[in-house]
């Protein structure tokens, strides 16, 4: 039971450093639009154009998977279609 509540008084303590950080950079944003309208412009068009760029997905090959029994290579890594188990392991790629 002492264990939960370590767990359980560290994972708020860190939540509470997180709403405090939180808390402190919404101040320091405030401020810097009070104190320099144009750079706080600026700064919000950054992170806006950061937050609708598209994420890019990895431009390589579909993972390989071959069945460790009888050698049958797919892409679906859930079963083997010969074996009907679940052998399926990623190939390396050389």
């Amino acid at each position: 039971m002492a264990g939960t509540t370590a767990a359980t008084s560290a994972t708020s303590s860190s939540l509470a450093k997180i709403a405090c950080y939180r808390f402190d950079v919404a101040i320091v944003e405030s401020l810097i639009k009070l104190v320099d309208p144009a750079q706080a412009r600026e700064r919000e068009e950054e992170r806006r154009t950061q937050r609708e760029q598209p994420k890019r997905e990895h431009a390589g090959d579909p993972p390989r998977f071959a069945c460790r029994i009888c050698g049958h290579a797919s892409e679906d890594k859930s079963y083997c279609p010969e074996c009907l188990a679940d052998t399926m392991q990623p190939v390396r790629e050389r």
